[in-house]
């Protein structure tokens, strides 16, 4: 039969053998803080070819109080503030022109650039591996009773003491141990899909400094269409790192991304360089 290390180790040969769904930045700092226990055999699991890179499902984060907390006690805050940009404010653009301005302090990043700041972090460590090409797309109570059997993306398994699902808003690890257990995950508003626009300045209105949030008419009470958060970019043109949300379909359905692979960027067809951009959009 297969051979189950997370029954193995219990008899002391072997350090438990931990996997982790996702290498985005939730799997990378979760692995770095797991790994750090010399008990631990740490396994990170991503999809993706290559180290991460701008997809459709890709957002903007803003590193607020919580979030800088985490990152401190793991000992690599510094390390993601500098490759991050600090936020001061955040601005509502509501639909009838008026703008709310409120404090929210934070550092601002893409998906990307604060992964490859803890992908950083973990490598330097050498304490856990990164296995890219592979994910975990069902996660069973292993059959004798001791673990998890996981069956990845080209059909093999592993098998693992414990799994962590850091696999995202489509996640197959929630998806499966839910069937398993019988219940129905349910999902709260999340933001539903990112665009990075390329432009040659920042417009007017968006300060480098804020965020900004475009809030839909009354109609669409409690509802968020998109957080933009500009800045400079290394060339002296200007990134705008766009998430959007599901209603914003209902107002602007030529904004619904295309159907690509994961790893292509997706298109905005409204784009800040082309001198509409999101402000005007909504």
């Amino acid at each position: 039969g297969e051979r189950n290390p997370a029954a193995t180790h219990l008899h002391g040969r072997m350090r438990v053998p931990i996997h982790v769904a996702g290498g985005g930045p939730a799997g990378l700092l979760t692995a770095l803080m797991l790994a750090r226990n010399p008990e631990l055999d740490v396994v990170v699991h991503e999809r993706a070819t290559t180290p991460d890179s701008w997809t459709s499902r890709s957002f903007t984060i803003n590193l607020v109080d919580c979030g800088q907390a985490a990152l401190a006690r793991a000992g690599v805050l510094e390390l993601v503030r500098e490759a991050g940009m600090e936020r001061e404010h955040l601005e509502r653009h509501h639909a009838d022109g008026t703008v709310d301005v409120i404090s929210w302090p934070g550092i601002s990043h893409t998906r990307p650039t604060i992964a490859a700041a803890l992908r950083s972090a973990l490598l330097s460590e050498g304490l856990a591996r990164i296995e890219y090409g592979s994910a975990i797309e069902a996660v069973q109570p292993a059959a004798d009773g001791v673990g998890l059997k996981c069956v990845l993306s080209d059909g093999s398994v592993v098998y693992s003491s414990h799994v962590v699902g850091c696999d995202g808003k489509w996640s197959r690890v929630r998806d499966s141990v839910a069937a398993t257990a019988g219940w129905e995950p349910t999902l709260e508003s999340a933001p539903s899909w990112g665009v990075l626009i390329h432009a040659e300045e920042l417009p007017g209105w968006a300060h480098p400094r804020r965020s900004h949030s475009f809030e839909p008419d009354r109609a669409y009470a409690g509802s968020t269409l998109g957080i933009l958060i500009p800045r400079p970019d290394n060339s002296g043109g200007a990134l705008g790192m766009l998430a959007l949300f599901e209603p914003v379909l209902e107002l602007e359905p030529a904004l619904t991304p295309p159907d690509s692979p994961m790893g292509e960027v997706c298109a905005w067809p409204h784009g800040l360089a082309a001198g509409a951009g999101a402000h005007d959009a909504y």
